[in-house]
């Protein structure tokens, strides 16, 4: 079993690539020109291979040229680089091994050639070589964007606004180097060295074991993402039984030193001898040793690069210590099959009975059978309401736990975590303790949505938050899957965007090593999803925000999202949360969260309705339809600030709100109904 990912990351649900500027455009001064008195300069040049592979990316080309000619009045040649050299040139794309002389061509520049896994689907570099402009990507979404960004940020024209240059010249930065990537914010090129040599000639090393069918470990990866977005550095990865070079960056434990004595929850975080070490005791601790560096000394907070243009990793630098700190962000998860009833994959078919000696061996014997090694994780779970009847299983969880302790027992030497869930029958911890080497997930799916876990005023959830508390008494590894933004009527509103804060600042302060936040991303893509997401990601970073710091945040987001609807949108949310329910859970339906009262003769009492689709409608007058004239990178870029605007995010949730009346509003009413409200609509 592939092992679970204790650092979980932010979702990039959200949106396409994150802004990352890297080095300034141009502060020499000088500029260049691309054409001049309607006579192009440069011709427009891409990899012939790299074509090959989608009919978008010939459209792509085809459009930037047509565009390029349209706005100065100049023919710009367009061909591929295995045909001709030029001087001048914008090359789009990729390069490729098959396109060696142009490869010699823009080698000096560097940046030609970029990967997905290091940018992101999105991702694009611009850079120059001499007379070159380098638009390097390596798929359509980025070199779309990074098209986008050449005329309208370089070139300084916008492409909502059409029109000819009047004297025909063109003009942008002589010396160009911009990263945008998905997986970090940067507006700076960082030059970053260790004990005094630069970061790019270094390699990452992972241990040999964590290879799962070929891939690169996620701790690998995010590491050499942060560094290409900050430096534009390409760092080699390599597992540990391969040769890297004299500067290394080893993530966890491998053969190029001994962190064997390292206690499960302590961290190494060290350079020594000009190498660097990031390694805990655990999986789940070298990410913790990860995180800790990135922020303490990269300065990366909540995905943004919060430094300043040079970092210096001093040789003899120690970070070590004991302290598990809270790195844990959010994900939106599609389904947790991981969390299901699994022990009659090991027992066999019927009821389980764990008063049987023989139970624990034949557990342990199959996961051993299965070939796991040291640092897997696997997960036994039984929480099934038909327990064994005898006496020692009957009404109780006690013998399920004392077998699970005895698999972890036979397990630990083979440094194999023994992991489950505590939900329904197995909810409530045991009176003893668990073994080292096991960890909790705690679920309670049926949690009160409308209130923190620990508000004394709500009876469901203090339940919850004894059994949780109970559980960090009896397990030194506890995680939460909060389901408390999962809800199940899709789509249905669900006010309850201030639960987050007080929930998880509980888990952070009562001891849990970290969380999940769980949602099926369908849904969490409506209902003011980008604003839920943003919040999580932020009080995940800080779970020891403050109740005013997080309005605060509330409010900046709002206006960051939603722009000229940011005030309806406030008083939406607002009031729908002050109307709603006192108690409600994810399972509840738009009519038990909120319902439309009937007046005294039986008719539909409409007054918050109308007032909420009064906000609704506010934020939907303020945009025009799209201009039919648009056309190539022109409707490109109206379609790409369309789906960004303060328009279309909030429309998604006016869905939602739709679907709410349509939950408390008989069918064969709901046009009398819906015309009703639409008559009140202020003029």
């Amino acid at each position: 079993m592939k092992k679970l990912i204790a650092v979980f990351s932010v979702i990039a649900v959200l949106i396409s690539c994150a802004g990352i500027v890297s080095f300034a455009l141009g502060e020499s001064g000088k500029t260049a020109e691309l054409s001049k008195d309607g006579q192009a300069l440069y011709s427009v040049t891409y990899s012939g291979f790299w074509t090959q592979i989608s009919e978008s990316r010939k459209s792509l080309l085809q459009s930037f040229r047509t565009t390029l000619s349209r706005i100065t009045g100049a023919e710009f040649e367009l061909y591929t680089g295995e045909e001709k050299l030029n001087e001048k040139e914008i090359f789009i794309g990729n390069t490729t091994t098959l396109l060696m002389k142009h490869r010699t061509r823009v080698a000096e520049g560097g940046l030609y050639e970029v990967d997905e896994d290091i940018l992101g689907k999105n991702g694009f570099v611009i850079t120059t070589s001499g007379d070159r402009y380098i638009l390097a990507a390596s798929n359509s979404e980025g070199a779309t964007n990074a098209v986008m960004y050449f005329i309208e940020e370089l070139a300084g024209y916008d492409l909502l606004d059409p029109h000819e240059l009047p004297s025909g010249t063109l003009t942008v930065p002589a010396e160009v180097r911009v990263i945008k990537s998905e997986y970090l914010d940067c507006d700076v090129d960082v030059a970053v060295d260790i004990a005094g040599t630069d970061i790019g000639e270094y390699s990452i090393v992972y241990p040999e074991y964590r290879e799962d069918d070929g891939d690169i470990p996620e701790e690998a990866l995010t590491l050499a993402r942060h560094i290409f977005a900050m430096t534009g550095k390409t760092l080699r990865i390599v597992n540990d039984s391969e040769e890297a070079g004299k500067y290394e960056i080893v993530i966890g434990k491998t053969g190029r030193r001994d962190f064997s004595g390292l206690g499960e929850n302590e961290t190494a975080v060290l350079c020594d001898g000009g190498k660097l070490y990031l390694c805990g005791g655990s999986e789940r601790t070298t990410e913790t040793a990860l995180g800790y560096f990135e922020k303490e000394i990269f300065g990366i907070v909540s995905g943004k690069y919060t430094g300043g243009s040079a970092v210096h990793i001093p040789d003899g630098l120690d970070l070590s210590g004991e302290e598990d700190l809270w790195y844990f962000k959010a994900s939106g998860v599609d389904g947790t099959d991981y969390i299901r009833d699994n022990i009659g994959r090991y027992l066999g078919s019927g009821t389980p009975c764990f008063s049987d000696t023989s139970a624990a061996d034949r557990i342990a014997d199959a996961v051993l059978e299965e070939g796991h090694k040291s640092g897997d994780e696997v997960f036994v779970v039984c929480n099934r309401a038909d327990w064994c009847g005898c006496e020692k299983c009957a009404g109780k969880a006690d013998a399920f736990f004392e077998t699970l302790n005895a698999v972890a027992r036979r397990l630990s030497d083979n440094g194999i975590r023994v992991s489950t869930v505590a939900e329904n029958e197995t909810r409530r911890p045991p009176a003893f303790k668990m073994e080292n080497n096991v960890r909790v997930y705690f679920t309670e799916p049926s949690v009160c949505c409308a209130h923190a876990l620990d508000d004394a005023n709500c009876e469901v959830n203090r339940s919850v938050e004894e059994d949780i508390s109970s559980w960090l008494e009896a397990c030194s590894d506890l995680y939460i899957l909060d389901y408390s933004m999962n809800y199940k009527y899709y789509p249905s509103t669900f006010p309850n965007l201030d639960v987050i804060r007080p929930n998880i600042s509980f888990y952070h302060n009562a001891g849990a090593r970290g969380v999940l936040m769980v949602w099926q991303k369908g849904t969490a893509e409506l209902e003011l999803g980008a604003l839920r997401e943003k919040l999580i990601g932020a009080v995940l970073s800080d779970p020891e925000m403050s109740p005013e710091s997080f309005d605060l945040l509330k409010d900046e987001i709002i206006s960051e999202l939603y722009g000229y609807s940011a005030d309806a949108l406030r008083k939406y949310i607002t009031e729908f949360r002050d109307a709603s329910a006192e108690h409600f859970t994810v399972f509840s339906k738009p009519s038990e969260i909120l319902p439309v009262n009937r007046t005294a003769d039986g008719a539909y009492d409409l007054t918050q309705a109308k007032k909420f689709a009064n906000l609704w409608e506010s934020v939907y007058r303020r945009h025009a339809s799209p201009d039919p004239a648009y056309m190539g990178m022109e409707m490109t870029a109206f379609e790409k600030a369309y789906l960004n605007s303060d328009y279309y995010l909030p429309l998604h949730s006016r869905v939602q709100f739709i679907e709410w009346i349509n939950g408390n509003i008989e069918q064969k009413d709901r046009n009398a109904v819906f015309s009703e409200i639409a008559a009140s609509y202020e003029k």
